[in-house]
């Protein structure tokens, strides 16, 4: 068994096709893009949309906060939705600014 270590560089560019993968897709778990790619989307007991521009005018640590008290998410739902909104909005740099 060979073990392959490879460089941040490289770390980097798979975890970026990953992310574009995703994006393109539309999908993270339960959580979806709408066919007009405007709102994020689950359905658990009702369909739950919420537009992506209320979140970037908001704040996506704001909607973190609010899914967070949501008693009808299932487990893993809000990590998906983190990764959702990372894949999109591109959170950390959000948060602390371009590397």
């Amino acid at each position: 068994m060979e073990i392959s270590l490879l460089s941040l560089t490289e770390l980097g560019r798979r975890a970026g096709r990953e992310k574009v993968a995703r994006v393109k897709k539309g999908k993270w778990g339960a959580w979806y893009l709408s066919k007009n790619k405007k709102d994020i989307v689950i359905n658990r007991q009702y369909v739950y949309a919420i537009p992506l521009e209320r979140i970037k005018s908001e704040g996506p640590i704001n909607w973190l906060a609010h899914m967070r008290e949501k008693t009808w998410l299932e487990r893993g739902d809000l990590e998906d939705f983190m990764q959702s909104l990372d894949d999109m909005l591109d959170i950390y740099n959000c948060l602390y600014g371009k590397k």
